[in-house]
């Protein structure tokens, strides 16, 4: 009884053993090019970015190197904040970060950001956008913290 015992503790180790996979794990932090140290959340995009939110900024991986998107005052092409609340993909294929301000639209092809911010979404003051889904192809709804509105993000109007 105990040899059976011992012989089946021994194929129950091996086949954990030949069942267990390997991890590597890499940590990324500033001296890696992250903008932060602190992660508010991460996305992945359609085209295999990490999108990876931080408390300073947008930093897109690709596996090997961080390219950050930070706010810029002045800079009408920069992201429209550092403190990104959401990122979403749409229908098609525009990555749109929620932030503070409104939300901002990244232009692949420049690399740059085109802005919706408070006054075309016609925020009240006080009024706060918590949360932006595709509606239809160019309508986004935007819930705030007083109502829901539908946005038509080609003509720019409720």
């Amino acid at each position: 009884m105990n040899r059976l015992f011992q012989i089946s503790i021994v194929i129950i180790s091996l086949t954990n053993l030949l069942n267990s996979q390997s991890y590597f794990i890499s940590k990324y932090r500033t001296e890696n090019g992250l903008s932060a140290n602190y992660i508010n959340f991460t996305f992945k995009s359609s085209d295999g970015f990490l999108w990876v939110s931080t408390q300073n900024g947008v930093n897109r991986f690709d596996g090997n190197t961080f390219k950050n998107y930070l706010y810029k005052e002045n800079d009408s092409l920069s992201i429209g904040s550092n403190s990104i609340k959401k990122i979403v993909e749409s229908s098609a294929k525009e990555l749109i970060f929620l932030h503070d301000k409104g939300y901002s639209i990244l232009q692949k092809s420049t690399n740059t950001f085109s802005q919706v911010d408070a006054k075309m979404l016609t925020l009240r003051k006080g009024e706060v956008i918590k949360n932006i889904s595709q509606y239809e192809e160019n309508i986004f709804a935007l819930i705030t913290n007083y109502r829901l509105l539908l946005f038509d993000d080609k003509n720019y109007k409720i």
